[in-house]
C-alpha cells in the first residue's frame, strides 16, 4: 500500500516535470509570479508594518546603578595601571 502510493507520487511528478518542460514560457511566467507574491508579503511583513507601528516607550526609565559602575570602573583603572607599569619595565634582549 505504502509502495503504490510512493510510486503513484513520482508518476505525479515525472508528468509535472514533462508538462512544465513542455510549456517553459508559461512554467517561468508562473514562477516569476509566484517570486514576486512571496516576496512582496515579506516586504510587506517585516518592512511596511513594522515602520508604521509606534515605538512604545519603556514604562522604567534608563536608571543607573551605582554599585556595578565603581566595580567596573575599579576593574578598568587596575587593568590601566598594569598597561602603565609595563611601559616602562625592560625586557632582557634575547638575541644579544
Amino acid at each position: 500500500m505504502n509502495l503504490e502510493r510512493v510510486k503513484k507520487i513520482k508518476n505525479i511528478f515525472k508528468k509535472l516535470a514533462i508538462v512544465s518542460a513542455s510549456r517553459t514560457f508559461s512554467t517561468f511566467l508562473i514562477l516569476l509570479l509566484l517570486a514576486v507574491i512571496i516576496g512582496s508579503i515579506f516586504y510587506y511583513r517585516y518592512v511596511v508594518l513594522i515602520e508604521r507601528k509606534e515605538p512604545e516607550p519603556p514604562e522604567i526609565g534608563v536608571q543607573f546603578r551605582e554599585k556595578p559602575y565603581r566595580e567596573i570602573s575599579k576593574i578598568w583603572q587596575d587593568y590601566q595601571e598594569e598597561l602603565n607599569l609595563s611601559e616602562f619595565k625592560e625586557y632582557p634582549d634575547p638575541f644579544r
